[in-house]
């Protein structure tokens, strides 16, 4: 889905014109990726922390490419959905607990992304 944005060689940001395949996808297809995501987080949380930090960086791209993009995703709850999904990946600090003492999940792995 990122090489269909057709990202600059030396990184972000995405050019301002949508390219056409891009455009011509249904954002549903993203908005799918972001579900399952989702799920995982809730369900089982081991699954993206067991993740090769390869296969880890591909999922924090796609991420970070289309939170910031709201050309190429205009629907900005998914946009949310993608920014909650990189909060659950977010290495935990002690300052990150709440007023009972619970801390948020967060994972250690994304540091070595």
């Amino acid at each position: 889905l990122v090489a269909a944005a057709e990202p600059p060689p030396e990184g972000l940001p995405l050019s301002p014109k949508v390219p056409r395949l891009f455009a011509s996808l249904p954002e549903f297809c993203l908005d799918d990726v972001a579900q399952f995501l989702k799920h995982l987080t809730n369900f089982a949380p081991h699954v993206l922390e067991d993740l090769p930090p390869d296969e880890l960086y591909d999922f924090v791209t796609l991420m970070v490419t289309f939170i910031g993009s709201p050309k190429y995703v205009k629907n900005p709850y998914l946009r949310a959905t993608f920014t909650r999904l990189l909060r659950f990946l977010v290495p935990n600090s002690d300052e990150n607990a709440d007023a009972r003492g619970r801390r948020a999940h967060g994972s250690d792995r994304l540091a070595a992304v």
